[in-house]
């Protein structure tokens, strides 16, 4: 693990890899010779109060989702029980990628906790309704409405 929780404000950020100053530190990248940039993801997050707030970027695929997976679970397996996916820079997600979000919520009720989503684009919000996982999961229009139903 690189990186650590330093304070922003009254709000702990934390980073991984690549820590970008301007902005939520990147939690996660993954790109491979054959990724063109619409292939690109990063994974940020903040911890705001008792929240992890997850800001994905790019496209969640097969090719990305294991690692992801793995770094959403780590968070969990460490105590956090309340995740925010604030999805407003995701623009593509895979079965593989809706597969991580079932896994995530799953766990996350386990441990007495929730997952919310918030701030879906369009065409990933179709994605999720087809799937039927606008029916199991809460979704809020901004991550701050989000916040307030955590608090």
């Amino acid at each position: 693990m690189i990186g650590g929780l330093a304070p922003v404000g009254n709000r702990d950020v934390q980073a991984l890899v690549c820590p970008n100053p301007h902005a939520n530190r990147p939690l996660y990248h993954q790109r491979t010779a054959l990724d063109n940039v619409k292939n690109f993801m990063s994974l940020s997050a903040e911890k705001i109060g008792d929240v992890l707030v997850v800001l994905p970027s790019g496209q969640i695929n097969s090719a990305n989702a294991a690692g992801i997976e793995a770094d959403l679970m780590a968070h969990v397996e460490k105590g956090q029980n309340k995740i925010i996916l604030d999805l407003a820079r995701l623009d593509y997600i895979s079965s593989a990628g809706l597969r991580v979000v079932l896994m995530l919520a799953k766990r996350l009720k386990q441990a007495g906790g929730a997952l919310l989503l918030c701030n879906i684009q369009p065409d990933v919000r179709e994605v999720f309704d087809i799937s039927g996982f606008l029916a199991i999961l809460p979704v809020h229009d901004t991550r701050e409405s989000a916040l307030n139903s955590l608090a």
